[in-house]
């Protein structure tokens, strides 16, 4: 059952806050950036945005940081082409968001776990299995601070950037409606294609 997750932050401050906005100029385009501080778990999370904020039917990107795949370009993984992808398709419509969610590692394991995982990965292990051996959940990142920043700056309803099934429930289950889902069509290589194919057939994501 969807919960207004907005009704938990204080009276006053939905839709409203005093985060320093600032400008990042990258070769995908230009950016307001805004910083968040989760007030429950410390982490602090990034905010990419291009043109007005819309509280309705805005692009919206949740992306979880990968260090291998955004910084290092890996190719194991599609992190970084979709990250990438979604930056690229604000700019060419002239808006929207782009939340960057740290602590998100390895789907919420952490770096040492995640290369734990790699390496049982190379032992012929898919990337589920992989996180179960080690004792983890398939997935465990939470979505509570993302649902805080768009209750911050008041969003209602958003064109959702995913494959990821998963992120479109948390959204719905935190009370932001779902206009519509905008695939990351991603080209499959030959580290990456079986780790794809884990996960259009175990967890749902469309990848056509």
């Amino acid at each position: 059952m969807a919960v207004n997750h907005c009704e938990k932050i204080p009276l006053g401050t939905q839709g409203a806050t005093d985060w320093e906005v600032v400008h990042l100029p990258s070769p995908l385009g230009d950016f307001q950036a805004r910083a968040f501080r989760s007030p429950s778990t410390g982490s602090e999370h990034l905010v990419l945005s291009v043109g007005p904020l819309k509280v309705r039917g805005g692009l919206l990107r949740i992306h979880s940081e990968c260090l291998t795949g955004d910084v290092f370009r890996s190719l194991r993984c599609d992190c970084g082409p979709q990250l990438e992808g979604a930056l690229a398709l604000l700019s060419r419509e002239d808006g929207g968001i782009v939340i960057y969610m740290r602590g998100h590692e390895g789907r919420g394991i952490g770096l040492v776990e995640k290369l734990r995982a790699y390496a049982l990965q190379e032992a012929g292990v898919d990337t589920i299995d992989a996180n179960l051996q080690l004792g983890h959940a398939e997935d465990e990142r939470d979505y509570a601070d993302a649902l805080d920043i768009l209750c911050l700056l008041g969003v209602q309803s958003v064109r959702l950037i995913t494959n990821n099934p998963q992120k479109r429930d948390a959204l719905v289950q935190g009370g932001i409606e779902v206009e519509e889902l905008v695939p990351l069509r991603i080209e499959a290589n030959p580290h990456n294609e079986r780790y794809l194919e884990t996960k259009r057939r175990r967890m749902g994501h469309y990848l056509g």
